[in-house]
């Protein structure tokens, strides 16, 4: 059963620029709307994607694209979807589609002109939902009353929709984690808990990308808190993190220093931070960034100043400033004005010492860079007071008691 209803677009919706292209495209069919950008527009957001279908067929669509000089690339041709550079904006338009035979992610679709057949092959009742550009929204399987009550439910049987796709138990928990309600679908619950041991065969790049969006959402520690409890958590190759502890955090729009967070809440940080960057494929650069911050070295405290100026000095201003994210997210009632204070104000000196002065006085090889440090540490100790002279008098200390 189809549920209409009409609202108000937001004024930050390309509506000409989508106009444009539904004219064009009416040559052939009618186009709509469809996905999360509708789903955004009734929350009164602007969604970063715009997805469009339309009724016509793929090679309809190229053959207009060609006729008004519109650059079209087959991106997914075989399974509906032209991209077009349309006034140097790049949109995806998809001929709607059926499923003839479904065989996990690759499906053997069949185009169609039904928007209700299209809309079933959705995964969410708030994500199967098209619009006109009046403002007309054709709702299918009740996704906005789901909208209104904060209900994430997969469209038709839960059990059916994840086997199509296992990815879809990460998605149900992601757009848990992006509504934050308390109302959850029993069924949809229970399907998730089922097919979790199946997150095993998914690839590392799709956990990764789900995951970072979980964890950066407003409603990070509920959704966490449901994954743990619910058995899914256990199947992402990292240990349960301790959720007593995590409800006392306050989690940023950071996705990595919120990770760093809850991989701290584990019995054994170093071993969970190394599996998911197996299990998770995160990038070398991420995963630097992920050690630093997981490290009990350079922690931070406001009311020691040496030690402060010491992380800053080792680590730099931006990872600096990451810990200090990463301490209010773990000590959200703690003042740390002091701290951020530091990191604006501070201006690093430079060390007085190098390792040729080190090399003349008689250390060779990975002697000179412990030398160094151990320098450097008695240097910012003192507050940076110490002297070249001073620094080297310490290394000739050093070269006599090694002999």
């Amino acid at each position: 059963m189809i549920l209409m209803t009409k609202i108000n677009i937001p004024p930050n919706t390309p509506l000409e620029l989508i106009r444009k292209l539904f004219n064009l495209l009416s040559e052939a069919g009618e186009s709509r709307l469809v996905g999360g950008c509708v789903r955004d527009i009734i929350c009164g957001k602007m969604s970063d994607d715009i997805d469009i279908a339309t009724t016509a067929l793929p090679e309809q669509v190229l053959k207009i694209f060609s006729k008004h000089n519109i650059k079209a690339i087959p991106t997914g041709i075989k399974h509906g979807t032209i991209t077009g550079i349309f006034d140097k904006h790049i949109l995806e338009i998809t001929t709607l589609r059926k499923d003839v035979e479904c065989f996990g992610r690759h499906a053997t679709v069949e185009f169609t002109d039904s928007w209700e057949e299209d809309a079933s092959r959705r995964d969410f009742t708030i994500n199967a939902m098209s619009m006109d550009l009046e403002g007309n929204i054709y709702d299918y399987f009740g996704g906005i009353e789901d909208l209104k009550n904060n209900l994430v439910r997969f469209v038709g049987t839960a059990e059916k929709r994840i086997q199509e796709d296992y990815l879809r138990i990460l998605r149900f928990f992601r757009f848990y984690s992006y509504f934050g309600g308390n109302n959850i679908d029993k069924e949809s619950l229970a399907a998730v808990f089922k097919y979790a041991p199946q997150m095993a065969t998914l690839s590392g790049e799709r956990i990764r990308q789900e995951m970072l969006k979980i964890i950066n959402k407003q409603y990070a520690y509920n959704t966490i808190k449901l994954m743990v409890e619910n058995g899914v958590w256990e199947h992402l190759n990292c240990g349960s993190p301790n959720i007593e502890k995590l409800y006392s955090y306050k989690f940023c729009s950071e996705a990595l220093i919120n990770l760093a967070a809850i991989i701290r809440s584990t019995s054994d940080p170093i071993l969970n931070c190394k599996n998911i960057r197996l299990r998770w494929r995160l990038s070398n650069k991420e995963m630097t960034t992920l050690e630093m911050l997981c490290s009990k070295d350079y922690e931070l405290n406001s009311t020691d100043d040496i030690n402060s100026k010491k992380a800053l000095y080792f680590l730099g201003k931006q990872n600096f400033l990451m810990k200090l994210k990463l301490k209010f997210v773990e000590e959200p009632n703690e003042d740390l004005s002091k701290l951020f204070e530091l990191a604006e104000n501070f201006i690093i000196p430079a060390f007085p010492l190098n390792g040729r002065d080190v090399r003349r006085i008689g250390f060779e090889g990975k002697e000179i860079r412990e030398v160094i440090l151990n320098t450097t540490n008695a240097w910012i100790n003192s507050n940076f007071s110490l002297k070249k002279e001073e620094l080297l008098e310490l290394v000739k200390t050093y070269y006599i008691s090694r002999a």
